[in-house]
């Protein structure tokens, strides 16, 4: 599972969530237990995708039967190593959009999720944690959709402000869909950073533009060097996600140092 435990390692956590789940995905890909498979009854692999329209404004999800409820795309990995071609197949049979283009090659999030136990095809299943990955991708709203009658009765582009009304599930509507949104204002194609070490410099770059400065928050006295992209061409001012990304940078880059001191 290498190129998995990559993707995971390289994923930069946007909140505590994701990096206290970051850090338990990489101890079970590193336990040696089967996580790709359902044979593994406690903890497996998942893939989601949040799927956005052109325009950014909606999502598509689907009315999922055993939930009872408006959700992501997604499914398990089922031994299938490749978490891109995983998502991919799911969304194809989950909503019948055969054509999806990755917005990026990194992981847009992480998240641990339970699992209540539940029947499925006449059979009970215990509960459980899914160990999940999630892309983002865009489609087209005009394209045909179709619904997959064993897992849902309904698919369609939502409102991204809808999402919350629309989803029966309060904790996935404010831990994780809330978050994916707030994630997604803004152009969700660029809101991806490349984190690139180069001679004990750290330097984060935001995919997509050209021009860049240095924040005076970030300056050599912080421990690091930080440079990145403006949000906009034009606006000298970084975005929230960024800060958050280096301020996380500086406090991990702090803590390594005080750990090699006291050795």
């Amino acid at each position: 599972m290498d190129e998995l435990r990559q993707l995971v390692e390289a994923y930069v956590p946007y909140n505590e969530q994701e990096e206290r789940d970051r850090e338990l995905i990489l101890e079970q890909i590193d336990s040696g237990r089967d996580i790709l498979t359902r044979n593994n009854k406690n903890a497996h692999i998942t893939v989601s995708g949040w799927v956005v329209s052109p325009d950014r404004k909606k999502v598509l999800m689907a009315y999922h039967n055993i939930y009872r409820s408006w959700a992501w795309l997604g499914g398990h990995a089922d031994g299938d190593e490749d978490v891109r071609r995983v998502i991919k197949k799911e969304i194809q049979e989950e909503s019948g959009l055969t054509e999806v283009k990755f917005l990026s090659d990194e992981l847009f999030s992480l998240e641990i999720l339970t699992v209540d136990g539940h029947e499925k095809r006449g059979e009970y299943v215990s509960s459980h944690l899914h160990l999940n990955v999630t892309f983002l991708l865009e489609g087209d709203t005009e394209a045909p959709l179709a619904v997959k009658p064993d897992e849902n009765s309904r698919v369609g582009w939502i409102p991204a402000d809808e999402i919350e009304s629309r989803c029966s599930e309060p904790w996935f509507a404010e831990r994780i869909y809330s978050k994916l949104c707030e994630k997604g204002e803004g152009d969700l194609s660029k809101n991806h950073f490349a984190i690139n070490r180069h001679e004990g410099t750290n330097t984060i770059t935001k995919r997509g533009c050209t021009d860049s400065y240095v924040h005076p928050l970030f300056q050599p006295e912080n421990s690091i060097s930080c440079l990145f992209t403006h949000w906009e061409l034009d606006n000298r001012h970084a975005p929230e996600y960024v800060l958050r990304l280096l301020e996380y940078y500086i406090r991990h880059e702090n803590l390594y140092k005080e750990r090699e001191g006291n050795k």
